[in-house]
């Protein structure tokens, strides 16, 4: 497997990134913690993300090892790598979840609209089930053309009919009441949710860039680190101002998680013609978060043994079944368990990727310039 261009690396990074972490869950975390979140967000962006998707893509660019071996090469102790299997455990712990929601994007392109009755029910473990399954298969056949494919021309279309949504929903008819919602108060936790957000949605830490980056040219770190930040960032706020305007005109009220979905259900619900833009949106997210679940796979796939792919599938079909479970899996992993190992695994990743960075970097610059 090796990207065949350098736009295609580009738009595949982008793919990865770009996703549910932008459309799905920035704009329910943003609604409710405010304005101090998307400060902080933005903060961590451009500065920590910036750097961190460098050497992340640098470091795999580079070292084309699985990331296990490369910290053993480094580090010369067997029990200090061990560590570097947490960025895995993260991986599959949002796969776990997010493979559920990316069966919630094709529930809505195959039946009625209604959230309520998707989630926790046994389409969700069908459709969870099936993502996993399509997913696998397609990394294990190699067709990474197709999703070369994917990600060149629906991604951007995704891009495309987002900005359509935003102009249609009109946000700055409703900046008085976007300005009153987003008006939190200031505290240390919103400061450590933007944080994990940032990371989140750029797949910072958990070893997907740098898996990604093993198939590429060095000269093209610099070139797609920029557009994998700015584009991954200008998608998120698009989303969150196209949803809050969305939720003013329908009065909606779902629960944080459910925020996305159900504001997007009431708006193409409410007309024949908005019924048809719908499907269109969702196959094209449905379209968006697949690659991002690919891209899980392939960080598990290209660096540890096949018993993590099947742990993988069978985790998303339990979390899948949460509501006969009695518990909210999906909120307790994505707010509590990923909030606390995102931020562990980047300090140990990068205390890696900056090694690398040190011995390597006057060699690759010269590649960049060429």
């Amino acid at each position: 497997m090796k990207w065949t261009t350098k736009t295609v690396f580009i738009l595949s990074l982008i793919g990865s990134a770009v996703g549910l972490g932008n459309i799905w869950r920035f704009p329910y975390i943003a609604k409710d913690e405010g304005i101090w979140f998307i400060f902080f967000y933005l903060l961590f962006v451009f500065t920590l993300g910036v750097g961190g998707v460098y050497l992340e893509i640098f470091a795999g660019a580079n070292e084309k090892l699985p990331l296990i071996k490369t910290a053993k090469k480094y580090l010369g102790n067997k029990k200090i790598a061990l560590l570097f299997y947490l960025p895995f455990i993260v991986s599959l712990t949002i796969l776990s979840y997010y493979s559920v929601i990316t069966g919630w994007t094709i529930g809505y392109l195959i039946t009625p609209f209604s959230f309520t009755g998707i989630r926790g029910s046994l389409l969700s473990l069908t459709l969870t089930l099936f993502v996993n399954t399509a997913a696998v298969v397609i990394l294990r056949m190699g067709l990474h053309k197709g999703l070369e494919r994917v990600n060149k021309y629906f991604v951007s279309l995704l891009f495309i009919l987002i900005l359509m949504l935003f102009f249609l929903s009109r946000p700055w008819l409703y900046k008085e009441q976007i300005i009153k919602i987003l008006d939190k108060p200031f505290s240390l936790s919103t400061i450590f949710s933007s944080l994990t957000q940032a990371l989140f949605s750029l797949s910072i830490g958990m070893a997907a860039l740098y898996t990604y980056s093993m198939f590429a040219e060095k000269k093209y770190i610099r070139t797609a680190s920029f557009f994998t930040v700015v584009g991954d960032t200008a998608i998120a706020l698009i989303s969150l101002f196209l949803l809050l305007s969305l939720h003013f005109q329908f009065s909606s009220s779902p629960k944080a998680e459910e925020f996305t979905f159900s504001v997007l259900e009431r708006y193409f619900s409410s007309s024949l013609y908005h019924s048809i833009f719908g499907k269109a949106f969702f196959l094209l997210l449905f379209l968006a978060a697949f690659t991002s679940l690919i891209s899980f796979y392939s960080t598990l796939h290209f660096n540890l043994s096949r018993i993590w792919i099947y742990l993988a599938v069978v985790f998303s079909a339990f979390v899948s079944l949460e509501n006969f479970i009695g518990l909210n899996l999906i909120s307790l992993l994505d707010r509590r368990v990923v909030e606390i190992l995102l931020p562990l695994s980047l300090i140990i990743t990068f205390s890696l990727y900056i090694k690398i960075w040190r011995k390597r970097g006057a060699t690759t610059l010269k590649h960049e310039s060429n």
